[in-house]
């Protein structure tokens, strides 16, 4: 994976876990009858994924805003790739208790881990021959 693809796919994964946890809310305005729609930067590919709003589900387009196929359509992140930076964060935040928050850190951790994974086991040692 490449530097570009992995910074949009890092920015993806974690605008979605922004948007999840409500630290961060999707860009856009309430109409006068209590309705959310999305501002320009949000896309317009909203309208075309999502119910629209009504009385009883005024933020429909709202809670689309935070999914994640829409946080990969802002980013311009590649599923494949949005999935494997989301494991791999679950990992690091399994082992550290944390999550690291500096970007270039994270991009040299997943170097490593893949050249990790890419290496083939090591050998076992020969067996001792029975006497």
């Amino acid at each position: 994976m490449d530097d570009d693809v992995f910074a949009r796919a890092l920015n993806a994964c974690l605008r979605y876990r922004r948007r999840q946890a409500r630290t961060e809310q999707p860009k856009g305005h309430r109409t006068a009858n209590g309705r959310w729609w999305p501002s320009p930067e949000e896309g317009l590919d909203v309208v075309g994924h999502a119910r629209a709003p009504t009385n009883d589900f005024p933020d429909a387009y709202r809670m689309h805003c935070r999914n994640w196929r829409h946080c990969e359509a802002l980013a311009g992140a590649d599923r494949s790739s949005t999935m494997w930076v989301d494991h791999w964060l679950a990992e690091l935040k399994q082992h550290f208790g944390k999550e690291p928050s500096d970007p270039a850190a994270l991009r040299e951790a997943a170097k490593l881990a893949q050249c990790l994974d890419a290496m083939p086991p090591a050998p076992k040692p020969p067996r001792r021959p029975r006497l």
